[in-house]
C-alpha cells in the first residue's frame, strides 16, 4: 500500500509475514527531501495481509503528523533554550 502525498510525506507499507499473522512495515519519507526514510515495524499480527497494511498505515500517518507538528514548532520556537527577543526572562529580570 502506497500513499504518495499525506501531508507532505510519502508512505509505503508492506505487510510482513510472520508464522501464520502478519506484521506491517511503514516507511515514512518527507516529500522533495533526501533525508533517509524512517521506518517502522507495526506489531499488530492480524489475520490477512490487507488488514495489516491497514494498520501500518493509521500508524505511519500517526508518525508524519508528529513529525509535521515538530517542524511546525521547531520553526516558531526562538532560537536556544531560552531565548527572549526582549533581553528580560518571564519574571522581568534583565538576561543580558
Amino acid at each position: 500500500m502506497v500513499v504518495p502525498d499525506y501531508r507532505g510525506f510519502r508512505i509505503e507499507v508492506n505487510a510482513v509475514a510472520v508464522q501464520d499473522r502478519f506484521n506491517a512495515e511503514a516507511r515514512v519519507r518527507r516529500l522533495f527531501s533526501r533525508e533517509k526514510p524512517q521506518a517502522e515495524i507495526v506489531t499488530c499480527l492480524r489475520l490477512w495481509a490487507e488488514d495489516a497494511e491497514r494498520a501500518g498505515a493509521f500508524i505511519a500517518e500517526e508518525l508524519a503528523a508528529m513529525a509535521e507538528d515538530l517542524d511546525r514548532h521547531r520553526r516558531s520556537s526562538p532560537s536556544g533554550p531560552c531565548a527572549s527577543s526582549s533581553g528580560r526572562a518571564r519574571d522581568g529580570r534583565q538576561t543580558r
